[in-house]
């Protein structure tokens, strides 16, 4: 399995997290939340980098987080392991915002992610990149197990899906049939996993998609391939920004994670690039298939692509035993990356 979060499309210059979270401050300037908004940010930055000791403060999707908490009237939610940022703030009313303020913001967001991720197909030298980059990356895959049969990922782009629609290699093209959705009448594409728990899978997206739209009733998912005013007669833009264990178990997530558990249970081998491990709920379920091995001929084994120390502190306290995982210290798209990397998977699969 191949498990790719924000990091793995800055090979081709899309914008990471905190680059995109200072874009979305600037484009929110004009809401009526600003300053409510920049005020809580400026206080959870403070308590975000003395307690991760970092620099950077909190990004969008730790941002969005808590403002649900604070404007949740489920207090369940308060379980949020984000709580620990803003259950000292002496004003209660830092961060409230009415429905109005906080749909308002939530649409810029998803506005802004649009408008900087999703990858022009007209942009010839840009697919060109990423359509040779994942050829060389997934012909890797030419060892005695197909190890990037599946490929998992957090990321709301469109680079796998452009990848898919351009490279000559037919097995590589499966990534855009099987991604549970199926056609019905009209080439209308609807996601079935719900409906058929069981049908395989080769490209899952767990937090949703630039091209993914939800019915007004919440009930049904339709792929919009063919332009954004079909999918508005649909409802919405379907994104999951903020991680909670409360959207886990809310359609269509509950199914994208259900499935993602079940894949990691036949996997030998995880190769995760750009992943930042803070998505509690994947955490659980890679901690949970590193410790249900069976026997030896079960064992699993996870490599982790990154250069981040704060990311290899975070991998380190979560799955604990530096046995069952390892580190690779490049990034996708540099030099030599395929190189080491090949080196790696040849010696975790002998």
């Amino acid at each position: 399995m191949l498990f790719l979060g924000a990091g793995a499309s800055r090979a081709f210059n899309l914008p990471d997290l905190n680059e995109i979270s200072g874009i979305i401050l600037k484009n929110i300037s004009q809401c009526k939340s600003y300053y409510k908004i920049i005020k809580l940010k400026n206080i959870l930055d403070q308590e975000y980098n003395n307690t991760v000791k970092s620099n950077n403060g909190v990004d969008i999707e730790i941002l969005l987080t808590v403002l649900n908490i604070i404007n949740s009237e489920d207090h369940t939610v308060i379980t949020n392991p984000f709580r620990l940022l803003f259950q000292n703030l002496n004003n209660n009313e830092i961060g409230k915002l009415d429905v109005n303020e906080f749909n308002e913001f939530k649409d810029k967001v998803a506005t802004t992610f649009i408008e900087n991720l999703k990858i022009n197909s007209k942009n010839k030298k840009l697919v060109d990149k990423i359509t040779n980059s994942y050829n060389e990356l997934l012909n890797i895959s030419m060892l005695p197990t197909d190890i990037f049969s599946i490929i998992v990922t957090t990321n709301y782009d469109n680079t796998i899906e452009v990848f898919a629609e351009n490279t000559t290699t037919d097995k590589f093209k499966d990534y855009l049939k099987f991604r549970g959705f199926e056609s019905y009448y009209g080439g209308v594409s609807r996601f079935y996993i719900h409906q058929n728990p069981g049908m395989s899978i080769r490209f899952l997206k767990l937090h949703g998609s630039l091209d993914w739209w939800i019915n007004e009733s919440q009930t049904e998912i339709t792929l919009n391939e063919s332009g954004e005013s079909y999918g508005k007669n649909l409802g919405k833009r379907l994104m999951i920004y903020p991680i909670q264990d409360k959207y886990i178990s809310e359609f269509p997530f509950y199914y994208t994670y259900d499935s993602f558990k079940n894949m990691l249970k036949k996997e030998k081998i995880v190769v995760v690039i750009g992943y930042s491990f803070r998505d509690e709920s994947i955490n659980n379920a890679f901690w949970n298939r590193l410790f249900t091995e069976t026997n030896k001929r079960d064992e699993f084994k996870i490599l982790v692509c990154t250069k981040s120390n704060e990311v290899k502190h975070r991998v380190r306290r979560i799955l604990k035993d530096e046995k069952k995982f390892s580190f690779l210290e490049y990034n996708f798209g540099e030099e030599h990356f395929i190189k080491e990397l090949s080196q790696n998977l040849n010696t975790l699969t002998d």
